[in-house]
């Protein structure tokens, strides 16, 4: 038996136990490993047990497989402790010991698909006939197996092809059979199957010298340039001396999964620099690598506070409060699309709905990237990236940049009550923004479910689980699988539920759950412009649930205790702008109580 270990980026982990000799992975039912994603392949890759090692081969994928952030074009030999990337997931193995490495278990030949050609003149190897099963444990079995004329230091070279036979594994799933043969050889024969002393060519896999960089505790610059050197080491398509480099959307995926790696390496170890914030750090490095265009100055411009692209000659740039356009652009449809998929590749969840090329992701130092690409744009690819978002929620001690210490002071009394607070707004870049600093005061002993149509929150922590949406939407973009989730975050008895992404029609799920327990942080996507009761009766109207203004207004009044408004300032950043305790007047209409009303100015 062996067992694989998926763990989506950012999710959930799962552990499967197998008895066959054969794993195959891949989008649809029929595979022994399912990964429901659209950026993988329906027959993706396959692990198979030959001659006692684990061989892991790509099945002509579209996005390739990794093992150590390297992509394979041809089995590959996998260990105990490798990381094998496949779309938004990672698998690792255990549980076997054809999974250890060479010097710690017998070694194995390399089978005939990986094997290199014979050099003359030595002649070609062939696979010894299996040893025989003995049929009863008195006498020695009859040695079938290599010719009486080989000698025994041939014999014992040969021998670890016998290891399959020995391992409990075979074709056919006969482990008990297997079991019975070991056990039943006699001592005369230990020394014809014992393994082969290791050779003096030490195996590929241990050289991994990554962790063994040092960075500086805070230069950026010497930092960076040490993390490029090594990425140019694992990828050979990141040329060092011309940086940052043009390179494929794959080439880029592939980058950013190293850069990932590398840093997961240094933070186990200790080694990430304390006064450097691993977000930017890691941005600023995947933008010096892969050349992104004019994009990757604006996003690294301190000034430029949004982005907008209407198409490849069109963009425009607000720095403050005012719009400009961009002195440059790109020089055709073609060259922007590929600057804006080499942004997106390698990010968890940037499909948005399972629809091919409309992309929603953050990345990795905060932006939310809002994309439409082929063949979903029939005019050509444009997108918009709001930059003055809230730090995500994996950043530890980030600060609460959007609300006045009025706001805060409100707030952090109804979280205390463990209050059901509703966040407002007709945008959802702010109200992403705010709902995040609101859930930024939460206790961090509190434990916190996430849900989230798309995993933009960053939700990290001992006592944070995230879960998300996309991908699951069972071939309709209008699938209500957010309402589904509330109501299984629920069941896990979390202190807080946040609900970011609400679509229309997840509202009658989530109002349902809010109305049920305490502990809420919800994003409603209804305005406030001639009523946050109309504006709720609406979006309901459209999931077929009629409840007028007048029934709006008292499900607000049940699900909620405190709303919050999001807004954008006059230079454009998210902010808090309004703060109302739930209440009703009379007739039954919505008759907020203000709680803090600073506006949205600044």
């Amino acid at each position: 038996m062996f067992t694989i270990v998926v763990t989506e980026k950012g999710g959930s982990q799962q552990r499967l136990d197998f008895d066959e000799a054969v794993a195959t992975i891949g989008r649809v039912q029929g595979n022994q490993v399912m990964l429901p994603r659209g950026n993988v392949s329906k027959r993706h890759a396959k692990l198979e047990l030959k001659e006692g090692a684990f061989f892991l081969s790509d099945l002509g994928s579209t996005n390739g497989t990794y093992v150590n952030g390297r992509r394979i074009a041809e089995p590959t030999r996998v260990y105990l402790g490798d990381k094998v990337y496949i779309g938004e997931f990672i698998l690792g193995f255990e549980g076997h010991d054809g999974l250890e490495k060479e010097s710690a278990a017998p070694a194995a030949a390399t089978p005939e698909s990986v094997a290199p050609a014979p050099v003359a003149p030595a002649p070609a190897r062939k696979k010894p006939a299996p040893a025989p099963k003995p049929r009863a444990p008195a006498g020695p079995p009859k040695k079938a197996g290599p010719p009486k004329s080989k000698s025994p230091r041939k014999a014992r070279e040969e021998a670890p092809t016998e290891l399959p036979d020995l391992d409990g594994f075979d074709a056919d799933g006969d482990t008990e059979a297997r079991r019975s043969t070991v056990s039943s050889i006699p001592p005369d024969m230990e020394e014809m199957i014992r393994p082969a002393a290791p050779r003096p060519t030490a195996p590929k896999r241990p050289a991994r010298a990554r962790p063994q960089i040092e960075l500086p505790d805070s230069d950026v610059g010497v930092a960076i340039e040490l993390m490029l050197d090594e990425l140019a080491r694992q990828i050979k398509r990141i040329d060092r001396g011309n940086l940052p480099s043009q390179v494929e959307p794959g080439t880029a995926g592939r980058a950013r999964i190293a850069l990932r790696s590398l840093m997961e390496d240094l933070a186990s170890g200790g080694k990430l620099p304390p006064d450097l914030e691993p977000g930017e750090l890691f941005a600023k490095a995947f933008r010096a690598a892969v050349d992104l265009g004019p994009l990757a100055s604006w996003l690294d411009d301190g000034d430029v506070h949004e982005i907008r692209i209407v198409r490849h000659d069109a963009i425009y740039l607000r720095r403050g409060g005012d719009w400009i356009e961009a002195p440059v652009g790109y020089p055709s449809a073609e060259t922007l699309s590929e600057a804006l998929r080499c942004l997106e590749a390698g990010i968890p969840g940037r499909d948005e709905d399972g629809l091919p090329g409309l992309a929603r992701f953050r990345l990795e130092d905060g932006p939310l990237v809002l994309a439409a690409l082929s063949p979903v744009a029939s005019s050509g690819p444009s997108a918009v990236i709001h930059k003055d978002l809230a730090p995500r929620l994996d950043v530890a001690g980030a600060p609460v940049g959007s609300m006045a210490e009025d706001a805060r002071s409100s707030l952090e009394d109804a979280i205390g009550a463990r209050a059901r607070i509703a966040v407002v707004g007709p945008s959802l870049p702010v109200r992403l923004s705010v709902l995040s600093d609101v859930v930024r005061l939460v206790p961090l002993d509190d434990v916190v479910v996430g849900v989230e149509d798309h995993p933009l929150l960053g939700l990290a922590g001992a006592r944070r689980v995230g879960l998300a949406a996309h991908g699951l939407r069972e071939g309709s973009s209008r699938a209500p699988v957010i309402g589904r989730l509330v109501s299984r975050a629920a069941d896990m008895e979390p202190d807080w539920i946040a609900v970011a992404g609400t679509g229309w029609v997840d509202l009658p799920d989530v109002v349902a759950c809010s109305a049920g327990r305490r502990g809420m942080i919800v994003d409603l996507p209804v305005g406030v412009r001639g009523g946050l009761d109309g504006a709720l009766a609406s979006a309901m109207a459209v999931t077929g649930v009629d409840v007028g203004p007048t029934g709006a207004a008292s499900l607000l009044k049940s699900a909620f205790d405190v709303v919050v408004v999001a807004a954008r300032t006059r230079v454009g950043k998210p902010a808090v702008r309004q703060i109302a305790a739930t209440g009703l007047g009379v007739n039954g209409e919505w008759a907020p109580k203000a709680v803090y009303d600073g506006g949205a100015k600044g």
